[in-house]
């Protein structure tokens, strides 16, 4: 599954200049209040505001993104999906959903019985995604979970349904 959901636009930001990492006859690294490093080139500036970077100087920068890495969903996670499915099914004997996350590629499952309430299993999964994620990666934005039943069906309503919930 490919997802492109971004917009690689041209942009001005000003920015304050924190420190001057380094600086050569016609390139400077700086670091600007939030943080951030920038690599500048003298080409990019008239020769009068080249000379004014400094500490304390505000400067507008022209900024562009660009897409470095991108994934493609292969057959191969369908495949770990069916195989995760047949180990909860030797584990469990009543019905429970599988849940992976994109994001951080960490799964598990819920069960649930006939009649439970869709928002309860909902928290569940992200309880139990949050569980096992403090453990692997704990920066995960959630965002991407994909639930599956008993049967290896995607919940196509479960993106919904989760992205109401952060906890």
């Amino acid at each position: 599954m490919t997802v492109w959901n971004i917009g690689l636009r041209r942009r001005h930001r000003p920015i304050v200049v924190k420190k001057v990492l380094r600086k050569e006859p016609e390139f400077m690294v700086i670091l600007d209040s939030r943080g951030k490093q920038h690599e500048l080139s003298e080409i990019d500036f008239p020769s009068f505001d080249w000379e004014k970077i400094g500490a304390g100087a505000t400067i507008t920068l022209a900024l562009s993104e660009v897409v470095k890495t991108w994934r493609v969903q292969s057959s191969k996670v369908e495949k770990n999906i069916r195989q995760l499915i047949l180990e909860v099914q030797k584990k469990v004997s009543g019905l429970f959903f599988i849940w992976v996350c994109e994001q951080c590629g960490t799964a598990g499952y819920v069960e649930y019985e006939d009649g439970d309430d869709p928002q309860g299993i909902a928290v569940r999964v992200l309880l139990a995604h949050k569980e096992k994620m403090s453990k692997s990666q704990p920066e995960c934005w959630q965002k991407v979970i994909r639930i599956f039943d008993h049967r290896g069906m995607e919940q196509k309503d479960s993106k919904l349904l989760l992205s109401s919930y952060r906890l």
